[in-house]
């Protein structure tokens, strides 16, 4: 890959002294409870908007892991959708996050990535096994084989 094609990608960068450009990744977990408004009527919808937060950075890493650049433009904001103790995150390159929880007390607890899809197409499924980190949830994955993972870097 040459400069300008890895530069046109417009992947989410950081560039060192050395000349090496890598992709952030991080081994994020995503904690398993989120505690709501107390003087909210819900404090479930409350509790799920923090999840939303947490879900969305949780997502990013899990794309970045896999080979599934969300954009071209590292901010994007995903379409979201929450039902309840589930939540949706739908990406431009038709990724589709699915997040669910149980409902306590205080908010919610259980949180976990239920599945993955891909333009409709299953590729995790966690409904057996709830994995927490980034790394867990790569093992389980479907990679796009057409590029690496956020491991691979260019050098210049």
């Amino acid at each position: 890959m040459t400069k300008e094609e890895y530069e046109a990608v417009g992947l989410p960068v950081v560039q060192e002294e050395v000349g090496m450009f890598k992709l952030s990744y991080r081994n994020r977990s995503l904690p398993a409870s989120f505690v709501g408004n107390g003087r909210d009527e819900s404090p479930v919808a409350s509790a799920m908007k923090k999840y939303r937060a947490e879900a969305m950075r949780f997502a990013g890493q899990v794309m970045l892991a896999t080979g599934y650049f969300n954009t071209r433009l590292p901010t994007e904001q995903p379409k979201t959708e929450i039902n309840y103790t589930e939540l949706r995150l739908s990406y431009s390159n038709g990724i589709v996050f699915y997040f669910v929880a149980d409902r306590s007390r205080d908010g919610v607890c259980g949180c976990y990535l239920q599945r993955i899809t891909l333009d409709g197409k299953q590729i995790y499924n966690g409904c057996f096994s709830r994995y927490s980190s980034v790394d867990d949830v790569l093992q389980k994955t479907q990679s796009n084989g057409e590029c690496q993972n956020a491991h691979y870097h260019f050098i210049e």
